[in-house]
């Protein structure tokens, strides 16, 4: 019984110290590290696999790479809209996420043809093409 109020009070005390809302979606979310260590560890991860691995100066290999990350990410976009909506979640607000992403961004990123991810307008557009199948699922 001590044992069980001591875990209670320690997860009330987790969730006091560590939630936060995340920015994009406004949702509350546990945070174990600061922001400002977790964007350290990444920065230092990024460096470090900077140093073990040369990056690809080939043009046509790089294209490639980015053309396949940019149709994985279409295809998973596809899927993500149709779970959303077999689990009850209104498909509609899928593309309000990269519209916030947008409003929330400082600077334009790469150009498509050097990203590996599809712009997020593009990325809406898409979400918005898919919408009547989407919806299929969640109105039914």
């Amino acid at each position: 019984m001590q044992r069980a109020a001591v875990a209670a009070l320690v997860t009330v005390l987790l969730r006091l110290w560590a939630c936060a809302t995340a920015p994009v979606t406004g949702r509350p979310e546990l945070l174990l590290v600061p922001e400002s260590q977790e964007i350290a560890l990444g920065v230092k991860a990024y460096r470090e696999t900077l140093a073990k691995a040369k990056l690809s100066q080939d043009p046509q290999i790089n294209g490639l790479v980015n053309s396949v990350g940019r149709r994985i990410a279409a295809a998973a976009d596809h899927i993500g809209l149709i779970l959303m909506a077999k689990a009850g979640y209104d498909p509609r607000e899928a593309p309000k996420v990269f519209e916030r992403m947008m409003a929330g961004r400082h600077e334009q990123g790469p150009p498509t043809f050097l990203s590996t991810h599809p712009a997020d307008a593009e990325r809406i557009r898409e979400l918005q093409a898919l919408m009547p199948e989407a919806l299929e699922y969640y109105l039914h």
